[in-house]
């Protein structure tokens, strides 16, 4: 993943716990690489997924159900029959790829004027922020 990218998904989730506060919105492309992109972590619930980015459980679900659709995750029972664990299918993998390209070309388009220093500075300063909300 290369710099722009990490900052560009470190100013989305920022975005994110500001719009927690007004009404969610789930048709969201950036919100869907970036669930993807938690997933690729591995070993995920859809619980952790919907607290990490402040969305209600069943909008999460719904999220889940149409990358589930799109064959971009699958779900994987637990021990606890309750429990699903969410994994990324190959054709979620290639997507992702796919998506790093877009949104790498996205990133260029605002960052471009700022140096690389510049853009570590900003990342630190977005992570602070997020710690603090």
């Amino acid at each position: 993943m290369t710099e722009n990218i990490k900052l560009i998904l470190d100013i989305y989730m920022f975005g994110r716990k500001l719009k927690y506060a007004s009404k969610h919105e789930n048709q969201d492309t950036l919100l869907e690489f970036c669930i993807l992109e938690e997933i690729k972590k591995g070993n995920q619930k859809i619980v952790s997924l919907a607290l990490k980015f402040f969305l209600n459980l069943p909008a999460m679900s719904e999220m889940i159900n149409n990358l589930e659709k799109k064959n971009f995750v699958t779900k994987v029972l637990g021990e606890d029959k309750r429990e699903k664990h969410i994994g990324l299918t190959d054709s979620g993998k290639q997507y992702l790829e796919k998506s790093y390209k877009f949104v790498d070309q996205q990133c260029l388009s605002f960052v471009k004027v700022l140096t690389s220093d510049e853009i570590k500075m900003l990342d630190k300063m977005i992570h602070k922020l997020n710690n603090s909300l």
